[in-house]
């Protein structure tokens, strides 16, 4: 009996992993997918991150990274990538 992945069509990427520590000036960790990355620089989603890095309001920064990434999408594209974005606030 064929296994279950190879019935199915799956794109499998080279995965990168690195170690970096986190420094005590460190203010905010963003993990995002490309749907966030190929359309935003860092700079920019750090800019929006750090508007709510000041209210204390990581849902919200997850909120308007998101929503400026499906804007882009939707003025660039006909179809809208996967987007996802995890926000974490240090201190």
């Amino acid at each position: 009996m064929e296994s279950v992945l190879s019935q199915v069509k799956i794109k499998i990427n080279k995965i990168d992993i690195a170690e970096y520590p986190i420094q005590s000036y460190y203010k905010f960790l963003v993990i995002a997918s490309d749907g966030v990355w190929e359309l935003m620089r860092n700079e920019e989603v750090a800019k929006y991150v750090f508007k709510y890095y000041e209210k204390n309001d990581p849902e919200a920064a997850v909120n308007l990274v998101m929503q400026e990434a499906y804007t882009r999408w939707t003025k660039t594209e006909s179809e809208v990538d996967d987007i996802t974005c995890v926000v974490v606030f240090f201190g």
